[in-house]
């Protein structure tokens, strides 16, 4: 007698018993989400590092700002106050025997810098002929000293020169004519090799200083009161050079 399909040994295996969907082999590349929050960390590290210097350059520019005002540095100013001729012997082979004594007033107007004036200066009386040429009629220099701030000093310094007919080149004929018309073009050059002085110490830097003084003389025969006239001053001028 036939009974019917008999009884299952079979059972429901739960779901759960079945693996993920990877399997049961660990994925071998960190998710998508993980990195992303990695990279955001690396991110905001950078972003804080880069505003920390900008922060820090904007307090030293600030700070270097702040002390220059309140330094305030200034050019020396250079003042020509008299110019004698001690002895003027041009010779109709063009010849010249001259000695000038040239007093220059320095005014550093700076309160907290001074000034070393070194060796290897030079102040040079000029002939300039009209056609932007110069010769050099003397020279002679500035007295190693050190001017503090806040100061004026006048300087006297002798002017020595000879020169022969090839020292004038093509300007011995002009300067007889300018000689002999009372009306003398000539320039006073002032170059100075210095050092400056702050919160009482040196700075060892070369520094070159330099100004023109321009003007026309009535004569440079010595004993006939040589006047100055028309004097035009360019700006004092400074050059840094390596240590």
């Amino acid at each position: 007698m036939y009974r019917g399909p008999s009884q299952s040994s079979y059972t429901m295996v739960n779901d759960q018993q079945f693996p993920a969907p990877h399997g049961r082999n660990v994925p071998r590349y960190p998710s998508t989400a993980a990195h992303r929050s990695g990279g955001n960390r690396c991110a905001k590290c950078y972003c804080f590092c880069y505003c920390c210097v900008f922060i820090l350059l904007l307090l030293l520019a600030a700070g270097a700002a702040a002390a220059f005002v309140i330094i305030n540095p200034n050019l020396p100013k250079y003042t020509i106050t008299e110019l004698t001729s001690n002895a003027f012997n041009f010779t109709k082979d063009f010849k010249l025997h001259a000695r000038f004594v040239v007093k220059v007033k320095a005014d550093n107007p700076n309160k907290y810098i001074g000034i070393v004036y070194g060796k290897d200066s030079s102040v040079d009386l000029l002939f300039r002929d009209g056609r932007s040429n110069f010769v050099k009629l003397c020279s002679g220099k500035i007295p190693d000293f050190t001017q503090p701030s806040n100061n004026v000093t006048t300087m006297k310094i002798d002017l020595k020169g000879d020169l022969t007919k090839g020292d004038f080149s093509s300007s011995a004929s002009v300067f007889m004519d300018k000689v002999n018309s009372n009306k003398i073009p000539l320039v006073v050059a002032v170059k100075a090799p210095v050092s400056l002085v702050f919160a009482g110490k040196e700075i060892k830097h070369k520094v070159q200083i330099g100004a023109n003084c321009s003007m026309d003389v009535n004569t440079l025969t010595p004993g006939k009161g040589l006047k100055m006239s028309d004097m035009i001053y360019d700006s004092a001028t400074i050059n840094f050079y390596p240590k």
